[in-house]
């Protein structure tokens, strides 16, 4: 059993330095992307991975505010609430974002929203899969996103995979979508050439009009794209790319 923790903790301390790596290589290269690790509370707060190695990396890659987000996948009610709000606090104030995945899809989601400091709010893609053809759903969907937009979060929604989506979400207000919509996962070089050549297409639903607020923005790592308009959100750390 300890074994299986040190190897957990062990993955864990090398996503986070694999991230930051790759990061601080695009930054380098002109391309100001964040990265998205995707943890566990019970990791996040793992002993043998000190909260020092976290801030150690970024200021040894010189990374800007923002370039890494940590997505908190769950809010294990076996980790201390407090606990866990302290670390997410203490990596907040030297520039990590944090992202709050699967909104929507319980009670402990939003009591994690009450209590942690998120930055961003990932809809649960339960609820993106019916936005379109369940009334229901689109007025729960609607709705967090109101308290998303209220709060001054990111909204992110996952499971974008119909241009019909896209058009729904987009008249909604949420700002970012992930999903086959915009691409399917990238590795490390067809994430560049996309982002370099500025072929990123951002779908629309048949017989409406291409986006008109400014050219569509990467979020993260190649699978997600802004879908409202170019106004809707202005970060240092999103890179242009021109509609296709």
């Amino acid at each position: 059993m300890a074994e299986d923790s040190d190897k957990t903790a062990e993955l864990g301390r090398w996503m986070i330095e694999e991230a930051v790596e790759q990061a601080a290589e695009r930054q380098a290269t002109g391309l100001s992307v964040p990265v998205v690790v995707r943890m566990g509370a019970r990791r996040l707060l793992d002993r043998s991975m000190p909260f020092g190695t976290v801030e150690a990396l970024l200021t040894r890659h010189g990374l800007p505010s923002g370039s890494l987000i940590i997505e908190l996948s769950d809010a294990d009610p076996r980790v201390s609430p407090d606990e866990l709000e302290r670390r997410l606090g203490a990596l907040r104030r030297v520039g990590v974002r944090i992202a709050l995945d699967g909104f929507g899809s319980g009670h402990g989601a939003i009591t994690a929203l009450r209590r942690l400091p998120v930055d961003i709010l990932k809809l649960d893609r339960g609820l993106v899969e019916g936005v379109v053809e369940s009334a229901r759903l689109h007025k729960i969907t609607s709705g967090l996103l109101r308290i998303a937009n209220d709060l001054g979060l990111m909204s992110v929604a996952d499971g974008v995979d119909l241009p019909e989506q896209v058009t729904a979400l987009r008249e909604m207000g949420c700002t970012h979508g992930q999903g086959m919509a915009f691409s399917g996962p990238l590795d490390e070089y067809r994430l560049r050439r996309a982002l370099t050549s500025g072929h990123y297409p951002v779908p629309h639903a048949p017989a409406e009009p291409a986006f008109a607020g400014g050219a569509p923005r990467v979020y993260s790592s190649g699978v997600s794209a802004v879908i409202g308009g170019g106004t809707a959100l202005r970060s240092h750390n999103e890179t242009p790319v021109p509609p296709t």
